[in-house]
């Protein structure tokens, strides 16, 4: 992952050297954290402006198509192989996935929240769009 200057082109920041692919970013809102999912099975939350990985999540058993940032900044949502969404709390070190929301009958490759934080929106390989109440 790198970050680049959209005026000049040039990459200003590398956030990560390893040989990974990468299936989904997101921002936080205040725009100093992004959130990675790789194929390498985990999920990185990077700071922007020092490069540093800041936490590591590990989906066991599942890969990730989506990850979202609440409004708040406070919760990412991950969406998943499993036909699950995953709730976690970027500030806890032990025990952070809160929530785990099952009900997709196919891999979930969407998640997105709503801009006040309450309703959590996800997309499946089953042909369906799911509203989740997050609070």
């Amino acid at each position: 992952i790198k970050i680049w200057n959209v005026q000049n082109g040039h990459c200003v920041r590398p956030l990560t050297d390893y040989p990974d692919s990468f299936n989904s970013l997101s921002f936080s809102p205040a725009g100093n954290l992004l959130a990675s999912w790789s194929n390498g099975g985990c999920i990185k939350v990077w700071n922007v402006h020092s490069g540093a990985c800041l936490r590591t999540f590990e989906r066991l058993g599942s890969s990730v198509f989506s990850v979202s940032f609440s409004p708040d900044g406070q919760l990412l949502a991950s969406g998943g192989w499993d036909y699950s969404i995953q709730l976690w709390n970027i500030q806890r070190y032990f025990f952070p996935c809160v929530r785990t929301l099952k009900g997709h009958t196919r891999r979930v490759v969407s998640v997105s929240f709503s801009p006040d934080g309450k309703l959590l929106a996800s997309a499946a390989w089953d042909k369906s769009i799911k509203i989740w109440n997050v609070q």
